[in-house]
């Protein structure tokens, strides 16, 4: 006899586009069903063309790339959180992360404890999906835990 494992614990990464939106909604609707925490991530991948320690602005009062894209995340996932929180959801954390997507979502989630991924898919097929990848395609293949994709909504 095998036992249903339990969902204590719901990792959401977030893009911020309505996929996430979408994405949340049903980890939240989960995480009441069960009684789990869900937690946000957003993880930030410096463009291949510019470094992360490129200064924005002036020499004397500019800012690193990724100090700047950590500052705007921080910004973006906290009215997220609050948005939800507002609703009625309870959120227990958020996060932001530098590197590559799928990797550090993964690792976000294991080393966490997570024990469900729900991320948002934009459904890219073709040249896109060649050129750009998918992320949640690879979160499915390498995560340890159950991955939930949620498509973008119709009409987005």
């Amino acid at each position: 006899m095998t036992t249903t494992p339990s969902i204590n614990k719901i990792l959401v990464p977030v893009d911020f586009s309505p996929c996430s939106e979408a994405a949340l909604n049903y980890a939240c609707f989960i995480a009441g069903r069960f009684g789990a925490k869900v937690h946000l991530l957003h993880v930030w991948e410096a463009p291949a063309f510019l470094p992360p320690e490129t200064i924005v602005g002036s020499p004397e009062t500019g800012r690193t790339l990724a100090a700047l894209a950590h500052q705007q995340a921080f910004e973006l996932i906290t009215d997220m959180a609050r948005s939800a929180r507002d609703r009625g959801f309870e959120i227990a954390g958020q996060d932001v992360a530098f590197g590559a997507p799928a990797r550090t979502i993964v690792g976000h989630a294991e080393e966490n404890g997570h024990d469900l991924i729900v991320m948002g898919t934009h459904g890219r097929t073709g040249l896109m999906h060649v050129l750009l990848g998918s992320v949640a395609e690879k979160v499915v293949n390498f995560a340890k835990c159950p991955v939930l994709t949620v498509r973008e909504p119709a009409g987005e």
